[in-house]
């Protein structure tokens, strides 16, 4: 199977490695004047490098020209061919009114796998609805494969809304997928009922499972999904981390065995008792270690204090522990950053 290339991105900035050793920025792409264009969010898989080399992006395009959420809200697939020093953009999602997405690749490297969430047409009276779409991508043929996208999850209503997916691909090519969802329980899904809650499907070649609730808490959003690709006897294992509702907004981290479709114990990083004013951004990061331990990058808001911060912090499990070290401070900062 391949196994990841260490690609780094630092805030605004894309920098990848280049023969010289030495970082450079690279450009995917630049808006016109009056226009939009953005890389995905901080906690989504935004960049994946395929066999033969080629870098591969994802990047929002809101061109403006209608004012129409559903006709002028592109997410379109780039390539560089050079390491990153140029990029061309090789097509464009086949819904409309994009929003943010996550790629990954297959085992073998060639064919490219890409979730998002996209209102697609669909309205109810005044407002758009979203929801989650899945499709592949050979860049051999430099097609996409199949004649239409994938719906996860369906839209029906203001209400019943689905949104913010990710995705892995297992060493033996089984597609996982997480999403959110607004204020209706999914239909069908597994697990207690319940508004912004996060949830997972999964496709070993017979189609979709039905959506199995991961956050333990009444509250969770933000997955980042993972696999430990350093131990081969755990490489069917899907790590994540989340933002849970528990303590007034913390980081929940659990494992699923796609082996045995059964979820690990939801483990908590320590929060500060009486901590609601310290609240965790949305977006937290999960790393795994060659050693099997796991790092979670986040960040923790202090709107008590004065000025206002925001304290990037990374708590570690170490392998085969059942609760996180105490976390440590990385940086602090202005109010309302996000880490990356």
């Amino acid at each position: 199977m391949i196994r990841p290339s260490a690609v780094v991105l630092l805030f605004a900035a894309l920098l990848i490695p280049n023969p010289t050793g030495r970082a450079q920025d690279s450009i995917i792409r630049n808006a016109p004047p009056g226009q939009l264009m953005r890389g995905m969010l901080s906690h989504r898989k935004g960049m994946v490098t395929s066999a033969d080399g080629r870098l591969w992006a994802l990047t929002w395009y809101d061109d403006k020209k209608t004012g129409s959420l559903d006709k002028d809200r592109h997410l379109l697939l780039c390539m560089s061919k050079d390491g990153g020093k140029g990029w061309s953009v090789v097509t464009d999602t086949r819904t409309t009114g994009d929003s943010y997405g996550s790629i990954t690749t297959g085992p073998m490297g060639q064919r490219l796998h890409m979730v998002w969430y996209a209102n697609n047409g669909k309205k109810v009276g005044t407002k758009w609805i979203s929801s989650v779409f899945y499709a592949s991508f050979d860049t051999k043929t430099m097609k996409w494969e199949g004649k239409a996208d994938t719906i996860i999850r369906p839209g029906l209503s203001d209400r019943e809304q689905y949104y913010d997916p990710d995705i892995i691909v297992s060493p033996k090519g089984r597609i996982a997928v997480s999403f959110g969802n607004r204020y209706v329980t999914p239909t069908g899904s597994v697990g207690a009922s319940g508004s912004w809650s996060a949830y997972l499907v999964w496709n070993k070649g017979k189609g979709w499972s039905k959506p199995y609730r991961i956050n333990n808490d009444y509250t969770g959003i933000s997955v980042d999904l993972h696999l430990n690709l350093w131990d081969d006897l755990v490489d069917e294992q899907i790590e994540m981390c989340y933002r849970i509702n528990t303590g007034g907004y913390g980081t929940g981290y659990r494992t699923f065995d796609l082996d045995k479709e059964k979820f690990g114990p939801e483990i908590m990083i320590p929060q500060l008792k009486g901590a609601k004013g310290r609240y965790h951004g949305n977006r937290n990061h999960l790393a795994i270690d060659r050693n099997g331990d796991r790092w979670v990058l986040y960040v923790r808001n202090n709107n008590s204090a004065s000025p206002k911060v925001s304290e990037i912090r990374i708590a570690y499990l170490k392998k085969g522990a059942k609760a996180f070290s105490k976390d440590f401070l990385v940086a602090t900062d202005t109010y309302g950053m996000v880490a990356t």
